[in-house]
């Protein structure tokens, strides 16, 4: 499996982790993430991190260019123009 990371600025920290909490299941099932999504929140500097396992990569990126997932980051007030999402495609082995 393919692991992405995604960084964004938000409105509101707090805020952000309430409603992403209370939606996280919905929007798990429509971009196809069934493995545990890991995440942090900086209060200070308003930055929010997560990182996920999508089963099929390409749906996950097609959905999250969807109007659903553009409505859900407003609603939970991610500043849409700070999001990165980095595809972790790469591995070092000791």
């Amino acid at each position: 499996m393919t692991r992405i990371v995604i960084t964004a600025k938000v409105l509101d920290t707090e805020k952000w982790e309430q409603n992403y909490r209370v939606h996280a299941p919905l929007l798990r099932e429509l971009m196809g993430v069934t493995k545990p999504v890991q995440f942090s929140t900086d209060p200070e500097t308003n930055e929010i991190c997560l990182s996920a396992e999508p089963d099929d990569l390409d749906h996950y990126l097609e959905t999250a260019q969807s109007p659903e997932i553009a409505e859900a980051m407003e609603m939970n007030g991610v500043i849409r123009e700070t999001v990165k999402l980095f595809i972790l495609d790469k591995q070092l082995d000791s």
